[in-house]
C-alpha cells in the first residue's frame, strides 16, 4: 500500500470521520487498481464480490439493455463509492462502470472483510455497517422516486375488504419463522435466540403499523401475510410490498431519522416485532447472533435497492416511451 493511501481515504465518503489508525487498517484491507481509458471495472451481469473506492478519475455507469444498445445512468467523479450493493449482496452486477480517462480505485473484496468481520475486527465492521447506511439511505431515495413518478404510472394500492375470521388455533410463529429465507442459515439456537427477543404481534388487513415522520420504535418482520409501503402525502399507492422474510422500518432504524413512508397491513399479516433498544445492541454486538442479523439486515437493505431500482427504471422506461408516442400522435 502507499504510505499516503490512509490519508486519501480521508476523502471516500464512509471513511471521511475514519481515525487515522482506523484508516490505516482499512488500507490494508484493500488492493490499488488502476484502469485506462475506456477500461470496464465492473461488467453488468458478472457476480458482485467487491466495493470500491474511486481515488482518481471519473467513471461512466451504463446499462446494456435486453434488445440491444445501453442506458447512460450518470457519472462518477473522485472520491467516491462504487459497487455498493455488490458488497453487501450475492448479486450479479446490474450495470457496466468504465473509466473515463484514466482511473485509480481501492478495492476492497467482499470475502476478506467477511473474514475479518467474522474476526470482530473493529474496523472491518464499522466500514461495513456504514456502507450498509448507505444502501438504507438510497432505498430512501428510490422510495421517493417511486412515489413521484407513479402519479403518472397506474398503480394503485389494493387492500381487500374485510379481513377474514381469525381461526381459534393460535398462529405457530415459530414453525414458520424457521422457514423464512432469512433466516434459514441460522442455527436452531441462533433462530430461537432471536425469536425470543422479538414479540408476536397480529395486523388486521388496512392497519397501520407505522406511520411517515413517526420516530423509529423497532423494526417488524413479517411472518405471515404481506405488508404495504405509501407516500407520505396518503395516496393510496404501493410503493412496495414486503411479504414473508421482509423486514419492515430498517431505513430509519440505521439512519436514526423518522420513518420517510407509512407502512400498512395489506392483508391479515402476523409480525414479530423488534425493539428498537434490542435491535442496537444486536446490531453492534460482537456475538454470533450479531453477526448473524447484520448479515441479514445488509441482504435485505440491498435487495430493496435492487428492487426498487428495477421498478423506478421501469416507471422512467414508461414515461420516456409515453412521450416518444405523444410526439409522433
Amino acid at each position: 500500500m502507499p504510505p499516503d493511501l490512509a490519508t486519501r481515504l480521508a476523502r471516500v465518503p464512509v471513511c471521511e470521520d475514519f481515525a487515522p489508525a482506523a484508516r490505516a487498517g482499512l488500507a490494508r484491507f484493500g488492493t490499488i487498481v488502476t484502469l485506462a481509458p475506456g477500461a470496464n471495472l465492473i461488467r453488468q451481469g458478472r457476480a458482485a464480490d467487491a466495493v470500491f473506492a474511486l481515488l482518481d478519475g471519473e467513471l461512466e455507469i451504463r446499462r446494456r439493455l435486453p434488445g440491444g444498445g445501453e442506458l447512460a445512468l450518470g457519472n462518477l467523479l473522485a472520491p467516491a463509492l462504487v459497487g455498493e450493493l455488490g458488497f453487501v449482496a450475492a448479486a450479479r452486477r446490474t450495470a457496466d462502470v468504465r473509466a473515463r480517462g484514466a482511473v485509480t480505485v481501492v478495492r476492497w473484496e467482499r470475502r476478506l472483510l467477511d473474514a475479518a468481520c467474522t474476526l470482530q475486527d473493529a474496523t472491518a465492521l464499522e466500514f461495513t455497517q456504514r456502507v450498509v447506511a448507505r444502501i438504507a439511505a438510497l432505498d430512501v431515495q428510490l422510495l421517493e422516486r417511486i412515489g413521484a413518478e407513479a402519479d403518472t404510472a397506474p398503480i394503485t394500492s389494493r387492500i381487500p375488504g374485510p379481513p377474514p375470521a381469525v381461526p381459534d388455533a393460535p398462529f405457530e410463529h415459530a414453525v414458520f419463522f424457521a422457514l423464512l429465507d432469512p433466516f434459514q442459515g441460522l442455527d436452531a439456537a441462533l433462530r430461537d435466540a432471536l425469536l425470543a427477543m422479538t414479540e408476536a404481534r397480529s395486523h388486521r388487513a388496512g392497519e397501520r403499523l407505522q406511520a411517515a415522520g413517526d420516530t423509529s420504535d423497532g423494526i417488524v418482520i413479517v411472518v405471515r401475510g404481506a405488508l404495504e409501503l405509501r407516500p407520505p402525502d396518503g395516496r393510496p399507492l404501493s410503493l412496495q410490498i414486503l411479504g414473508p422474510g421482509a423486514l419492515a422500518g430498517l431505513p430509519a432504524i440505521l439512519l436514526d431519522m423518522p420513518h420517510s413512508v407509512s407502512c400498512h397491513a395489506r392483508e391479515q399479516s402476523e409480525v414479530r416485532w423488534l425493539s428498537r433498544a434490542t435491535f442496537a445492541a444486536l446490531y453492534t454486538g460482537s456475538d454470533r447472533l450479531g453477526l448473524a442479523l447484520r448479515a441479514i439486515v445488509a441482504a435485505a437493505v440491498a435487495g430493496t435497492a435492487l428492487a426498487l431500482s428495477n421498478r423506478l427504471a421501469q416507471y422512467v422506461g414508461l414515461h420516456r416511451a409515453q412521450a416518444v408516442l405523444a410526439r409522433r400522435a
